[in-house]
């Protein structure tokens, strides 16, 4: 599954993954009752966990620290995503498990304005200089890797493939 796959915001991406689950759980079920559901809606849910995987997939990828630290609204991308496959699920009144519970409503972790934070403090308010900072202390890496769940050893591989350049991450952030 790609959100075993993730480097870090597992729980985002699991989260995601377990929704797509329990939305083919809800279809079969549908199915088996002879519950007739629309291409359209099946084409509308595909669009959707389309977008979720692409979501996903930049915690995947390498860059997931500058994306992280430069997208705040990481969170509520998450969010509008789950409800949007709610959305469309109850305009079809598919909105239970077989066994009566309803479909987890989202409610994703937000990692990334704490990042974003953490990153501006290391910096003294500069997240560019709060990245750079990550390069040369070891307790500022560990504190970050502690902050994100991941082993000091995947930042400390994720923070050398940032370029060294002169970008500036707070015209992004």
């Amino acid at each position: 599954m790609l959100a075993n796959m993730a480097a870090v915001n597992r729980a985002s991406c699991s989260r995601s993954c377990a929704l797509g689950l329990d939305v083919l759980v809800v279809l079969e079920h549908a199915g088996r009752r002879g519950a007739d559901v629309e291409d359209g809606v099946l084409d509308a849910l595909a669009s959707c966990f389309d977008d979720i995987c692409s979501l996903v997939d930049g915690f995947v990828q390498q860059g997931w620290l500058l994306r992280m630290a430069c997208n705040e609204r990481m969170k509520e991308e998450f969010d509008t995503l789950h409800e949007a496959v709610l959305e469309i699920l109850k305009g079809e009144a598919l909105t239970s498990m077989p066994d009566g519970r309803a479909l987890p409503a989202a409610n994703y972790r937000d990692t990334v304005r704490p990042l974003g934070r953490m990153l501006k403090q290391m910096g003294r308010g500069c997240l560019t200089a709060g990245v750079s900072s990550l390069r040369g202390s070891e307790a500022s890496l560990a504190e970050v890797a502690r902050l994100l769940e991941v082993p000091a050893e995947v930042l400390a591989q994720e923070v050398a493939q940032v370029p060294e350049s002169d970008l500036d991450l707070d015209m992004l952030y």
